[in-house]
């Protein structure tokens, strides 16, 4: 029965291998390390549901040892994980610049697959890469992309919304002119951090939870005041909610940043039919 047990095992580690687990003990930082656990955690007991059902239909229910074997299935993957990062890390003492080629092979690979829409095969390519390089942003940026070709919303949010405390905490503080010349305060990767609120204001729009999507794009634009894709995405989303002194607002701000921009008129109608 030990046998047989273990073979099961086996095969559900084979099953479960996209599950490699981000390095939690590499980060210092507390808040950073409970985050980062949280995605892989809610990754691993969404797959425990299905792991549990192969159990049962390899091992069937004629004893009762084997009908604890799905309570007990949740912490085999642990085991088996804290066996390969163990294994892992004992393979990975080599040269910064061997685990750097490393990463850089799996990155390309990984998005060559989320283009391909080998999504499955891309989360453990980007997740073997941040388990090398716990705060490879690049890495985060296309793991998130994985879970919303995947329609994993919630994972999503919580990749996008770790992947903005990573780029603020990356960013400077520096100085810029604006379109008329006048000079600003921002932060030296503020369209990337835009792009990330955006898209996790597009996550929250699928959802159809406009009222938080509404509030990711506000902060998007916080990091670029003048950006006529993101006055845009406010534009129509103030619309949906039926939000019409917003949705005027910002038709003034785009046209006052792109007077010529086609859409102006169009929906200075539609906001006044509302």
């Amino acid at each position: 029965m030990i046998v047989f047990l273990a073979a099961i095992v086996f095969i559900l580690a084979k099953k479960y291998t996209r599950l490699k687990t981000i390095d939690i003990d590499t980060i210092k930082e507390e808040k950073e390390s409970r985050v980062r656990e949280r995605i892989l955690m809610d990754r691993m007991k969404r797959k425990t549901e299905s792991g549990k059902k192969l159990v049962r239909q390899i091992v069937g229910p004629s004893t009762e040892k084997v009908k604890g074997m799905g309570s007990r299935f949740f912490q085999k993957l642990v085991d088996l994980e804290k066996k390969y990062q163990k294994e892992s890390n004992a393979k990975s003492q080599k040269s910064d610049v061997n685990i750097s080629q490393k990463v850089i092979k799996l990155l390309i690979e990984a998005e060559e697959n989320c283009k391909k829409g080998h999504s499955a095969e891309a989360e453990k390519q980007f997740i073997e890469v941040i388990s090398l390089d716990p705060k490879n942003i690049r890495a985060y940026s296309g793991l998130g992309e994985v879970y919303l070709q995947q329609k994993e919303y919630e994972q999503a949010l919580q990749t996008f919304e770790y992947l903005v405390k990573l780029n603020q905490k990356n960013s400077h503080t520096v100085t810029k002119k604006d379109e008329r010349g006048n000079e600003e305060q921002t932060v030296d990767n503020s369209e990337i951090i835009n792009e990330n609120f955006i898209q996790i204001g597009e996550i929250y729009t699928e959802m159809g939870n406009h009222n938080k999507a509404f509030e990711y794009f506000s902060r998007a634009l916080a990091y670029t005041p003048n950006d006529p894709k993101t006055l845009d995405l406010l534009i129509q989303t103030a619309m949906i909610m039926q939000d019409k002194i917003n949705a005027l607002e910002y038709v003034d701000r785009l046209e006052k940043v792109n007077p010529d921009n086609q859409k102006i008129n169009e929906y200075k109608k539609k906001i006044s039919e509302l």
